[in-house]
């Protein structure tokens, strides 16, 4: 028994999994710019680190909604070339990028630092920046925290981490539907509102003792799922061009209002953490309307959020 004939049987929802989401390209852009700014002037847009957020819950939504299309569609997810495709979009210009900076340092920068620089540099082909700077206690926005070449590499880190993760994850929770003879679809959102439970749960803890929880990948992982949710939920949501409109205000206006000492998981050590979950579900509000379902052409709302996000940029 496959998806498709299984009881609880769901539709492919969203686009082709080809198809050009202009839409999500400038909330994308969007994220991005807050933190470019954010890092050239931090006084100036004091949250734009909520950017990263977003930017995680894109991924998400992006991924899951891929592999469970495929799932509806073939009965399952082909791991060995979800991967491979992975590893052909990002690894040259990422291990390019790398190799030049390498030389770069060994070039120009004091003898001092080339070595800590070159361990980095190291540690992001593997794709495990994150844990070298989480082992490290980096604190990522302590001003006496040194900066090296590679340090922004650590969200791409945790990101080729949930690649691996989420696939396996969405397997084992197909797999048992099928045997247990369950709705796919609620087995599967189960799966990961429990995963991402879990996930906050222990970002809460972590954050209270450690500054590696900005930079862990089982601390972020709830950000992915929120993204995740979205994407298989998204089929019974209709357009609602308000609720879009409200995660971009949302988004920007804490990328305006928040600051370093706005309580925010994985960003400081206060409570209650309310920072990050509401840059997260602002970032999921303007996918959750971005697709009417059943019908692949964009919804008013998604034409209307393009509009604003274009002009915003």
């Amino acid at each position: 028994m496959t998806p498709r004939h299984a009881r609880g049987r769901v539709r492919p929802t969203g686009t082709p999994a080809d198809r050009f989401r202009p839409d999500i390209q400038a909330l994308r852009a969007l994220a991005v710019t807050l933190v470019v700014v954010y890092h050239l002037w931090p006084t100036r847009l004091t949250g734009g680190y909520v950017g990263v957020d977003v930017f995680f819950v894109i991924s998400g939504y992006l991924i899951t909604s891929h592999m469970w299309r495929e799932a509806v569609e073939t009965g399952g997810i082909r791991l060995g070339r979800f991967w491979a495709r992975r590893a052909r979009r990002l690894l040259p210009s990422a291990l390019t990028v790398l190799l030049v900076t390498a030389v770069a340092s060994i070039w120009l920068l004091p003898a001092a630092t080339v070595g800590s620089s070159l361990k980095e540099i190291l540690a992001s082909v593997f794709y495990g920046e994150n844990w070298f700077l989480a082992a490290s206690s980096v604190d990522y926005q302590a001003a006496e925290s040194a900066a090296s070449p590679v340090r922004h590499y650590w969200s791409l880190s945790v990101e080729e981490q949930f690649y691996v993760m989420l696939p396996l994850l969405l397997v084992g929770a197909i797999w048992f539907a099928r045997r247990a003879r369950l709705p796919h679809r609620r087995v599967v959102m189960g799966v990961i509102v429990s995963a991402a439970l879990a996930s906050f749960g222990y970002g809460l803890w972590l954050t209270a003792v450690s500054p590696a929880a900005y930079f862990s990948t089982f601390t972020r992982l709830w950000e992915f799922a929120f993204g995740a949710v979205v994407a298989i939920a998204v089929g019974r949501v209709s357009g609602r061009p308000w609720i879009a409109a409200l995660g971009l205000v949302l988004i920007v206006g804490s990328a305006v209002a928040f600051d370093a000492a706005t309580p925010s998981l994985a960003i400081t050590r206060s409570f209650p953490s309310w920072g990050r979950p509401l840059s997260s579900s602002a970032a999921a509000a303007p996918l959750s309307t971005a697709w009417d379902s059943g019908d692949p052409s964009p919804t008013w709302g998604a034409r209307r959020m393009r509009s604003t996000c274009g002009t915003g940029l």
